[in-house]
Order: C-alpha cells, then structure tokens, then sequence
C-alpha cells in the first residue's frame, strides 16, 4: 500500500481558520486535514486521517455558523 502525502500550505488555527499574512484569520476561509498541518515537517502517513476528520468537522461546523452574505 503505497501512502502519498502533501505537506504545507496555509497556517490554520484551532477553528480551522485559516491565518494570513497579517496573523489574522481570513474571513470565509477554512483548511482542514494536513493543509497547514501541525505535522508539517513531518511525514506522517496514516495520521493524517484522525486529522482531516477532526478539523474538517471543525472547519464545517465553523464554515456553517457564518451569517449568509446577503444577510450581513
């Protein structure tokens, strides 16, 4: 079984927001699973699994809460 993993990407916080380049979270924007993963200097194989579950139900049920643009 062969595993094949990115590594990287954009900096997310315990809400799954992602952080900019001014250390403030996007608005709208979520990451989940190893996108700007805290094991991101390390090659993990299986353990990105719990954390794409964990973070994209976090990321979902933050993404979810959102008011609507068109009501704001």
């Amino acid at each position: 079984m062969n595993l094949i993993n990115t590594q990287g990407g954009p900096i997310h916080n315990a809400r799954s927001q992602v952080i900019g380049v001014n250390d403030k979270p996007i608005p709208r924007l979520y990451a989940a699973g190893e996108l700007g993963s805290f094991f991101g200097y390390l090659y993990q194989g299986g353990s990105n699994f719990p954390e794409a579950l964990a973070f994209g139900k976090i990321a979902g049920k933050n993404a979810a809460s959102e008011i609507p643009w068109d009501q704001e």
